[in-house]
C-alpha cells in the first residue's frame, strides 16, 4: 500500500478549517444539549451532580437508541457479547522549533486527529477476539512551514483460554505512518506475535513468545533507505516466580535475528538474557531491578562482534493516595531505529526515540523521573522529565565512520481533566534541548524546542 504526502492544493486551509470547525460545533453542540437536558425535570435530579453527569447521560441514552453492537455492554455482558466502540482523540500545540533544526528554527502550529472503531467479538466462553482501525490526520502549519501528513493503523488480536492456568494470543499490527520529526518520511511497519502464558502455580507462571516484525522505508530521500529496510524474528521466554510476599524474581531471555535489504554491514542475530527482581518494602514503596548481558553478532564488519551489559533500577512511592512519584535508570543496547513509541491516538512521539540510523548499535544511558498529584478523581496534575545519553562507535557507524556521543532530554508538567467516564481533556509544557556532539554525517545537530498544547479523548 503506498501512502503519499498530501500537497497544499490536495488539502487546501479551508478543508482544514472546516474539518476542525465541525469538531468544536459537534463539541459545543453535545455541551449545549447536556446542558439543556440537565435542566429538565427528568433529568432536574442529576443536574447537581455537575456538567460531567449530564454529558454521560446523553452519551448513554444515544447510547440506548443504537443497534445493540453499538450499545455498552451491561457488567454481565462483558466479555460475552460483540461490541463496536467508537474513539477519537485530537491535540493541538504551538512549538518553537518543528523540524528540530540548528540553523533555522521553524516555530509552527502542530494539530493531529485520529479517529477510529473496535470491534469487540467474544466467541464463546474461551476464545476473545478484538479489530481495531485507526486513522489520523497531521498537520504543521508556520511562517516557513506547511505539511500534511495521514497515519493508517490495523491492529487484531484473538486470546484462547485453552486451560484455567493456560492462555494462547496471537496479535498483528500494522502501520502505514510518518517519522517522528521528519514529515516527509513515510514507514510501514507490520508486527505480529504469538505467545503462550502458562501459570503452573499460585507463585510461579511463566510466558513464551514469538515476534516476527517488518520495517519498509517510504521516505522521500531515497538514499537514506539502505539504513533502515529490514525483517526481525525474535524468540523470548520468561518467568515470574514470588519468593516471598514481598520479592518477586524474573528471569528472562530473548533471541533475535535481524536482516536489513540492503545495508548488510548492520545484519545481525543477538541473544540477550537478564535477571529482574522486584522488592515490596512496604504497601507504598516498591523497587524493581535488572541485571543481564546483550551479546550480538554481525554479519560483516571490522568488530564482528559486539558485548555488553544491561542492567536498571527504579524506585516508585506512593506518598499518599495523592501524591506519587518514581525514579528509574536505565542501560541498554539499543537499535537504531526505536519502533516502541508507536500508539494508535498519541499526538507523536518523543524527540528521544529518533535515534541516529547510521550506526549498527548504540549504547544508551537513560534517566526518568515523574511525579503525580491527584486532586480528585476529575484532575490530575504531573511533572516528567526524561534524560538520555547516547554513544555510538565508529566502527558501527556504516556509512560515515564516525563516532557520535549526545546527550537529549526532555521535561515538563502537564494537566489532566476528567469529564465523565467517555471524555477527558489534557493541557503539557515541553522543553526539550539535544546537546551539541560530533555529528555522524546523519543530521543530528543540537536544537532547543518549547511546546505548549492539549487534546481531547473519546471514547464511546
Amino acid at each position: 500500500m503506498e501512502i503519499k504526502m498530501a500537497t497544499k492544493q490536495e488539502i487546501p486551509m479551508a478543508i482544514l478549517i472546516g474539518f476542525l470547525g465541525f469538531i468544536a460545533v459537534s463539541f459545543f453542540s453535545v455541551t449545549a444539549y447536556a446542558e439543556t437536558a440537565a435542566k429538565t425535570p427528568a433529568s432536574s435530579a442529576q443536574s447537581s451532580t455537575g456538567f460531567g453527569s449530564g454529558l454521560s447521560n446523553v452519551i448513554s441514552d444515544f447510547q440506548a437508541k443504537l443497534p445493540a453492537m453499538f450499545r455498552e455492554l451491561s457488567p454481565e455482558d462483558v466479555g460475552h457479547k460483540p461490541r463496536i466502540k467508537t474513539h477519537f482523540a485530537a491535540t493541538s500545540s504551538f512549538t518553537t522549533d518543528a523540524d528540530l533544526s540548528k540553523d533555522k528554527a521553524q516555530p509552527a502550529w502542530l494539530a493531529r486527529a485520529a479517529t477510529g472503531l473496535t470491534l469487540e467479538m467474544p466467541i464463546g466462553d474461551r476464545l476473545y477476539t478484538e479489530v481495531d482501525y485507526t486513522f489520523a490526520y497531521a498537520t504543521a502549519q508556520g511562517p516557513h512551514i506547511s505539511e500534511n501528513t495521514f497515519t493508517h493503523n490495523l491492529s487484531a488480536l484473538a486470546r484462547y483460554t485453552l486451560t484455567d492456568a493456560t492462555q494462547l494470543g496471537l496479535k498483528h499490527n500494522i502501520q502505514w505512518s510518518q517519522v517522528p520529526g521528519a514529515f516527509k518520511d513515510y514507514f510501514t511497519l507490520s508486527t505480529t506475535t504469538a505467545e503462550v502464558n502458562h501459570r503452573f502455580s499460585d507463585i510461579l507462571s511463566g510466558y513464551v513468545q514469538d515476534t516476527f516484525q517488518w520495517f519498509q522505508d517510504r521516505s522521500a530521500n531515497t538514499s537514506t533507505r539502505v539504513n533502515q529496510e529490514y525483517i526481525d524474528n525474535g524468540v523470548g521466554s520468561g518467568l515470574s516466580y514470588d519468593v516471598t510476599d514481598r520479592i518477586t524474581l524474573k528471569p528472562s531471555a530473548v533471541w533475535n535475528n535481524r536482516n536489513f535489504t540492503q545495508q548488510n554491514g548492520k545484519d545481525y542475530w543477538q541473544v540477550a538474557y537478564q535477571l529482574g527482581a522486584a522488592y515490596k518494602l512496604g504497601s507504598q514503596t516498591s523497587l524493581e531491578a535488572h541485571f543481564g548481558h546483550n551479546f550480538r553478532e554481525f554479519s560483516r564488519g571490522f568488530h564482528r562482534a559486539d558485548n555488553g551489559l544491561i542492567y536498571g533500577v527504579g524506585i516508585a512511592n506512593n506518598v499518599t493516595h495523592k501524591l506519587s512519584w518514581h525514579l528509574n535508570y536505565d542501560h541498554s543496547v539499543v537499535d537504531t531505529f526505536d519502533t516502541n513509541f508507536l500508539k494508535n491516538d498519541g499526538a507523536e512521539a518523543t524527540n528521544l526515540d529518533n535515534l541516529d540510523r547510521n550506526f549498527r548499535v548504540m549504547s544508551s544511558h537513560r534517566f526518568g523521573s515523574g511525579v503525580k498529584y491527584n486532586l480528585n478523581e476529575k484532575n490530575m496534575f504531573a511533572l516528567f522529565g526524561d534524560v538520555q545519553l547516547l554513544n555510538g562507535r565508529a566502527q558501527d557507524n556504516v556509512i560515515r565512520g564516525k563516532s557520535n556521543d549526545e546527550i537529549t532530554m526532555e521535561l515538563g508538567p502537564s494537566y489532566s481533566f476528567r469529564i465523565n467516564k467517555y471524555l477527558s481533556l489534557d493541557f503539557r509544557y515541553v522543553f526539550g534541548r539535544r546537546f551539541e556532539s560530533e555529528d555522524s554525517g546523519a543530521g543530528r545537530p543540537s536544537y532547543t524546542f518549547q511546546k505548549i498544547g492539549g487534546g481531547l479523548s473519546a471514547t464511546i
